[in-house]
Formats: C-alpha cells, sequence, structure tokens
C-alpha cells in the first residue's frame, strides 16, 4: 500500500510572500524531513539564462527558503553555483539577482568545478543511468549525507510537459556521468530521483507559481500570473499536484511519475495526497497548453532521445556541444531581444510580481558598487 504525500498549496501576495513561504513550508512538514545536523543544499532552477518570468528560480522564492530554514534552525546552509554558459559576454552574470540574497544571508557558495566527486554504487537496479555512464557513476561529496531544497517554478517543458521537482533534480545530477548533454527520458528521471534518495539525509522542494509559465518551454513561456505557492518533501506528489493544477492527469500524461509512483519512489495519483493549506487552489484547472509551438530544428535535434543516445559518446560529443552552443546563439541573438525581453519588460511594468523583481534587482545593482 502506497504511503500517503502530503502536498501544501497556498496563496500570496507580493507584500506577504515572504512570510507565506515560511508557512509553506512549515505546512509541508519541513522540520520533519529534513536533518538539522546536516549541511543543507539550496537547488536553484535557471532554465533560461535571462531573467524571464516563469522560467528561473525567483528572489523571492530563494530568500523565502533561506530565511525559513535558518529561523528553524538549519545554520549550516549552502549553495551550488549555477553553470550557466552564455554567448553574450556583455551580459551581467546573475541577472536573477541571487547573489545579494547569498551573501546577505552568509549561505556558502560552491563552484561546480570545484567540488569533489566520488564513486558511488547505487543499492538498487537502475533502468538506464547505469549504462549511459560507462565510466561509472560519480556523485558530489557534499551532498552525501546532506539535504536539498529544490526551488522549481511552475511551468511547461517540451521533453517532459512539465518542469518541476523530479525535473530540477535531474538537471542537478546528471553531471553524475560528466556527460555535458543527456537527455531526460523518463527512465533517467527515475534513476536519478533513486540515486538521490539512496544519498540524501532529506528531500524538500518549495515550487513557486506566482507567475506561472504556460507552453512549452523553456523558450515558449507565456507568463501567466497564478499567486501560488507549493511545497512538499515528497517531488512526485508535487509534481503531481503542479501537473494536476496544470490541466494535467499526471498518471496518464506524465511517463516519469507514473514510473515513480509504480516503482515506490513517490506518490503520483492526486487520490492518494493529503493537501494542506489553501486546499481549494489545489482544484483549479488553470488549463495551459503544454504542446506546440516551435523553438526551431536546433532544439528538437538537441533534445531528440534517438540522436542524443548516439552523441553522447566520446566520438559524438563534440556534435552536441555545437549543438547547444548554436541553441545559445539562438538564445542570445534573436529569441531574448527580437521577442522576449517585451514580454518580460511588460511583465516588470505591468505586475506586482514585476515591480517585486524591480526592487531586487535594485539590490542586485547597489551590491555591485560604483
Amino acid at each position: 500500500m502506497m504511503t500517503r504525500a502530503s502536498v501544501a498549496v497556498i496563496r500570496t501576495s507580493p507584500e506577504t510572500v515572504l512570510q507565506d513561504y515560511e508557512r509553506l513550508m512549515e505546512l509541508a512538514g519541513l522540520r520533519t524531513h529534513l536533518d538539522s545536523s546536516a549541511v543543507t543544499i539550496l537547488k536553484a532552477v535557471v532554465s533560461r539564462f535571462f531573467p524571464f518570468p516563469g522560467a528561473n528560480t525567483t528572489p523571492w522564492q530563494l530568500e523565502g527558503a533561506i530565511r525559513t530554514l535558518q529561523r528553524a534552525g538549519y545554520r549550516d546552509l549552502g549553495y551550488i553555483q549555477v553553470d550557466v554558459r552564455q554567448i553574450d559576454r556583455f551580459t551581467d552574470p546573475d541577472l536573477n539577482g541571487y547573489q545579494p540574497i547569498l551573501c546577505a544571508a552568509a549561505v556558502t557558495i560552491y563552484r561546480r568545478r570545484d567540488l569533489r566527486w566520488v564513486h558511488y554504487k547505487p543499492r538498487r537496479p537502475l533502468l538506464i543511468l547505469d549504462r549511459l555512464c560507462e565510466q561509472g557513476i560519480s556523485v558530489p561529496e557534499i551532498l552525501l549525507g546532506a539535504n536539498v531544497v529544490h526551488l522549481p517554478t511552475i511551468k511547461g517543458d517540451r521533453t517532459t510537459r512539465i518542469a518541476g521537482a523530479i525535473r530540477s533534480a535531474g538537471d542537478g545530477l546528471l553531471s553524475f556521468c560528466h556527460q555535458p548533454v543527456i537527455p531526460l527520458a523518463p527512465e533517467l528521471l527515475i534513476d536519478l530521483l533513486a540515486v538521490q534518495q539512496e544519498i540524501l539525509a532529506g528531500v524538500f522542494a518549495v515550487m513557486d507559481g506566482t507567475t506561472a509559465g504556460d507552453g512549452a518551454g523553456p523558450r515558449q513561456l507565456r507568463p501567466e500570473v497564478k499567486n501560488a505557492l507549493l511545497a512538499s518533501a515528497d517531488p512526485v506528489a508535487l509534481d503531481a499536484v503542479a501537473a494536476r493544477l496544470m490541466g494535467l492527469d499526471p498518471l496518464r500524461d506524465l511517463g516519469y511519475v507514473r514510473l515513480a509512483h509504480e516503482r515506490g519512489l513517490g506518490v503520483g495519483d492526486v487520490r492518494a495526497i493529503a493537501l494542506v493549506g489553501d486546499v481549494d487552489l489545489a482544484r483549479e484547472n488553470w488549463r495551459f497548453n503544454l504542446g506546440g509551438g516551435s523553438t526551431g530544428i536546433l532544439h528538437r535535434l538537441l533534445r531528440s532521445w534517438p540522436l542524443a543516445s548516439v552523441a553522447c559518446t566520446d566520438a559524438r560529443m563534440p556534435l552536441m556541444r555545437l549543438l547547444e552552443r548554436a541553441l545559445e546563439l539562438y538564445d542570445g541573438c534573436y529569441r531574448w531581444p527580437a521577442r522576449d525581453r517585451q514580454v518580460f519588460e511588460g511583465w516588470l511594468r505591468g505586475t506586482r510580481w514585476g515591480q517585486l523583481f524591480q526592487r531586487y534587482q535594485r539590490l542586485h545593482i547597489l551590491s555591485q558598487g560604483p
């Protein structure tokens, strides 16, 4: 019998969002699921280098999680610096404004390239990860026995339909294989989730839906103000509830949620999930259109499973690097200046969340000094 999972769902506003994050995380059982004596690593999601609404961890999401953790007695906080490869050398590398928040809270920042890696042998059989990693699976030593708090947003994704808590873990742990590009097939996401559950002291996920991303992300997003926050210690249950909000049936429409549910890695059946907080919010159906659109032939090639499976060999790796570089050029030289910047600036001026983001941007500018 599957254990009943719990997901906290609450409404929020720009004026109360930091206090609401504390209420949210307490409702979701933060103190029960995370070890206060272990280091706690915060895992931001940056699916777009540019600060497009709905695409990335919000600054208030990061600050709210840090404040809540510190008030709950979690003192040893760390943050693994997101490795963003961006062609525009003239652009500020912290457009999302995380650095002032991390520095003000005295959070230790780890650069990914400086982490020490150790070999790890999973205790349970894997579906495909061990075959992809011919040199063996390696994990960052700092994660062994640590807590991880994932900070995804509610948004669509071309590869996995939604880019939720499980996708956050997958993107963060793909470097187990020391490969720059590995496609996120459902089986791979499940393997990464299983390894995560083995090596970590605790897992928690806090999902920001203040402005959600409708569409086939990460580049085909339409910002939708939803004023919603979700959290859970079960990433599968969290993704299931988020998917239902977006108008999907998680067990039918999300292969990785169904597979995780069947393998006992979490609860994907919304009927078996206990909702706490503003429960009426979870009954909404936003009717998001998570398919369609086109980000161009380069994106489709890059995320193609057959091509990527071949390209993840040493002989084909330069091809994947070339395709990924081309996608960065598309994003930085065409997509952002020609299409998305106007949407972003309209959100900044026309929504209260955009105005709150501008206040964080001003703090970031002040932190840079003269």
